[in-house]
């Protein structure tokens, strides 16, 4: 993969804006048709930053338009310098993972897991993302920084014998914590694209906020 450098802060590369400004070279991310799982479409991201590294964990749809999370990385933020052939996040549960019946009558974005959101909170990783079985609902799931970037480096040098072996691995470094508004199943209310941020009282991490 050709790697291109450039500085962020050149004015160049960016289009006026009165309060943001749009990279020139958009997207930074594409779909790959060779990856069946992200062929269609990679949008909605979250970004985070460890040890001077933005990752970035993309939703992605491919041929059965099941959504998936990928994870690149960039250091300037605008080019990408890395990303996994596979996906990290991906529907495993019964509230993450459509019917038969409603896969059969949904066009395009089938169900599976969307949109995430993620917030470092001490040594771990949250993140609240949309899983969409019969209606959307938010759920949350947590990872160890340290498990996430071992992770990234067993992924990136192929510390594995087998692409299934990995992505298991993944799966089971994850905590899915469920659904955080479960009552809004019953009463068919959907739920999606919440945030989680800690709130600090004299320096220590006493509550926790949800938009």
């Amino acid at each position: 993969m050709e790697i291109i450098r450039r500085d962020a802060n050149d004015e160049t590369l960016w289009e006026n804006g009165e309060v943001l400004q749009r990279y020139k070279f958009n997207p930074i991310l594409e779909a790959k048709k060779d990856h069946f799982w992200e062929s269609k479409m990679v949008y909605n991201a979250a970004v985070f930053k460890l040890d001077g590294i933005n990752y970035i964990v993309y939703r992605a749809i491919g041929h059965d338009h099941i959504s998936r999370l990928g994870l690149a990385w960039t250091k300037n933020g605008v080019d990408i310098i890395g990303r996994l052939p596979f996906p990290i996040f991906e529907p495993t549960q019964d509230y993450e993972y459509p019917s038969d019946k409603n896969k059969a009558v949904r066009p395009r974005e089938k169900g599976g897991c969307e949109d995430p959101r993620i917030t470092l909170i001490g040594d771990t990783i949250y993140m609240l993302y949309t899983a969409y079985n019969e209606l959307c609902q938010t759920a949350m799931a947590s990872i160890k920084i340290d498990d996430f970037k071992e992770l990234v480096s067993k992924s990136i040098f192929g510390d594995y014998q087998k692409e299934c072996q990995i992505r298991e691995t993944w799966d089971r470094r994850w905590n899915r914590h469920g659904l955080v508004f479960p009552e809004n199943v019953e009463r068919k209310i959907f739920s999606r694209n919440a945030c989680l941020f800690p709130i600090e009282v004299d320096g220590k991490i006493e509550k926790y906020a949800l938009i």
